[in-house]
């Protein structure tokens, strides 16, 4: 395990040489500075995974290496925020990219550095796919343990191609191309090429940190809206049905259970919400559900049954397989057809075989029962986070809201989340933000593993 282990930390620590070259390209020194510090362990991470000896590990050793690496990284990626801001308000801020949630904790935005702002961005790009899946696409044939169990110790679980390492390098590639063309879109839609990298780049990982407090409010363009609506659709679809699109195989797309659901869920909740404004309700369905974070008004002004609603989208989330968190769709899909598939089977005679299947596949009685068991997990820690958030004096409405967007890893906000807020708060957001991306098992498997060493 620690050969993988020290992998993923050089990984990490590589990760800081664009925004190293960015800051020394606005000359930001100080800043270039602090993204050297991770660089100089590089050369240490390297020797420990040339001198460890590689073997196979087990399923829980993939998880508890998985979320390690993930604090790990959360750790080292609040570096460059420290001057800027507090420590417990760097390593949120940092959590929050990672994890591609989008919460924010900058008390002024006119007094970021330049560089900074990329890195928001930048490690938001970077989590909305994850680390491993970069290390799977980069260096395939570098450990021993199959890719298949750091992959799903990750959270992801779909395959495009019959390999795990074929298939990361096409998920990087689609990304990737997917990042250009939103750059491109943005700059013709208005934003210049600054604010259209660095949008593209949270649009399409879903995490929707923004170069401005108001977010994409700040362009009051329908043009950019739309764009922006259009890349956080991409980001919150499954990767494999962006490979079914661009090798032409339309008809399968248009019979996937999960892309009807979040077309006729944006339909729905938007035309629900429409006293909001059509176009507000159409572009916040849509950023909630994909867990996107973006906004165009201020979400405090909104309506008790608005918000409810907003938190039913933040719970529900994207596409299984795609950059969204949250519960997934495919997962509200199999419970739903679940239980009419359980009361059609009690009223078969005893023995009749008569299994669930959607969309072509047929699910088991396991299959069936892990995902009922993670959506009670998932609601347990809401219920539980959001009750420690109302206790710090917060109304409970609002309080559900930020812990669903923290768990869901959205970003849209109340206004609970701030600088100033109880350190406690942030503790309770910064767990809700790491299990949600990790799927919470994994981060479990992490916390108990000194016990059952």
């Amino acid at each position: 395990m620690r050969k993988t282990l020290f992998l993923l930390l050089l990984l990490e620590t590589l990760l800081f040489i664009p925004p190293l070259i960015f800051s020394l390209y606005v000359k930001e020194i100080d800043q270039a500075k602090k993204f050297l510090i991770p660089l100089t362990f590089s050369p240490l991470f390297l020797f420990g995974y040339m001198k460890s000896p590689d073997r196979e590990m087990d399923r829980w050793e993939a998880m508890v290496l998985v979320s390690f690496s993930w604090v790990v990284l959360s750790l080292i990626c609040s570096i460059p925020y420290l001057g800027e801001m507090s420590l417990s308000n760097a390593i949120f801020e940092s959590v929050s990219g990672v994890t591609s949630t989008g919460l924010t904790v900058v008390r002024d935005f006119s007094e970021m550095p330049r560089s900074l702002f990329f890195w928001r961005s930048y490690t938001e790009w970077i989590g909305g796919l994850g680390i491993v899946v970069f290390l799977l696409a980069v260096l395939p044939h570098a450990i021993a343990t199959p890719p298949s169990k750091i992959y799903v110790a990750e959270g992801k679980a779909e395959r495009i191609e019959p390999s795990v390492r074929h298939t990361s390098k096409v998920i990087v590639l689609i990304y990737s191309m997917y990042t250009l063309v939103g750059i491109i879109l943005l700059m013709l839609a208005g934003m210049n090429l600054v604010e259209a990298i660095n949008h593209s780049m949270t649009a399409i990982s879903t995490g929707g940190f923004s170069l401005y407090e108001d977010s994409i409010g700040h362009f009051n363009s329908m043009r950019v809206e739309a764009v922006v609506i259009f890349l956080m659709v991409l980001g919150g679809t499954s990767f494999a049905v962006h490979h079914k699109i661009l090798t032409g195989r339309i008809r399968e797309v248009l019979g996937n259970p999960e892309v009807r659901a979040m077309l006729l869920l944006i339909l729905v909740f938007s035309l629900v919400m429409h006293k909001e404004g059509i176009r507000e309700s159409l572009f916040h369905t849509v950023s909630a559900l994909t867990g996107t974070g973006f906004s165009i008004s201020d979400l405090r002004g909104l309506s008790e049954g608005s918000k409810l609603l907003l938190i039913t989208l933040m719970v529900l989330g994207g596409g299984y397989g795609s950059t969204s968190s949250a519960l997934k769709l495919m997962r509200i899909v199999i419970l739903f057809k679940a239980i009419v598939w359980h009361v059609r089977r009690t009223t078969l005679p005893e023995g009749a075989i008569y299994p669930l299947k959607i969309g072509g596949k047929i699910f088991s009685d396991r299959e069936i029962a892990e995902t009922a068991i993670y959506a009670t997990v998932y609601l347990t820690l809401l219920l539980s986070g959001a009750a420690i958030i109302s206790h710090l004096g917060y109304p409970i409405t609002d309080s559900l809201f930020e812990v669903a967007s923290a768990e869901g890893n959205v970003g849209l906000s109340l206004g609970i989340t701030s600088p100033d807020m109880h350190l406690v708060g942030k503790t309770v957001l910064i767990i809700e933000m790491i299990a949600g991306r990790l799927e919470i098992f994994p981060l479990v498997a992490l916390i108990i593993y000194p016990a059952k060493r």
